[in-house]
């Protein structure tokens, strides 16, 4: 198992939850305003 592989994949998964998040956040403010 390449350490760097996995650490990299994991940095991903960060990444696009947090875009997700911002973007659900995003979503719902211009709905309310």
């Amino acid at each position: 198992m390449d350490h760097s592989a996995l650490e990299t994949e994991f940095l991903i998964w960060v990444k696009l939850t947090c875009i997700s998040f911002v973007h659900s956040k995003v979503v719902s403010f211009n709905n309310n305003s």
